[in-house]
């Protein structure tokens, strides 16, 4: 009886490996889509028509977020997914807003998965640029 379960906990774990492994690759798009030509904020702050128009993921106090100019937006990008540390999960995004403040880099994207408008912050976010990846890659 002792080797039955030890062998069926052994089946559960390569199992739940698998999922791990192959859920992944289910996950991810094709292709990536073009980048937005009107539907993001660059060069001033986020207002509430934006939210709302879904151009922003966020709206700040001007006085306290300027925009963050040095980084193109609209662009390709990763959001890393550091929720559990195993995991490091990495999401296909195209980020359509940045703010930032003295103590934070505020981003706002849209999830290519889900096609969610979403917000997190700059050290969660791989940026890949204007030209489209040629494919998905595990980042490294």
């Amino acid at each position: 009886m002792q080797y039955l379960f030890s062998w069926l906990i052994i089946i559960a774990v390569i199992i739940f490996v698998l999922w791990l492994v192959l859920s992944k690759h289910r996950e991810a798009p094709h292709t990536w889509p073009e980048l937005p030509q009107e539907s993001f904020v660059y060069g001033r702050p986020a207002t509430d028509e934006d939210f709302h128009a879904g151009r922003a993921a966020f709206v700040t106090d001007e006085n306290i977020f300027t925009p963050k100019t040095d980084i193109l937006i609209p662009q390709y990008a990763y959001f890393l997914d550091r929720t559990f540390y195993y995991l490091n999960k990495k999401t296909p995004v195209i980020v359509i807003q940045v703010e930032e403040s003295q103590d934070v880099t505020a981003v706002g994207f849209i999830n290519l998965l889900t096609g969610k408008i979403d917000s997190t912050s700059m050290n969660s976010i791989h940026l890949l640029g204007t030209t489209p990846p040629p494919k998905f890659e595990p980042y490294i």
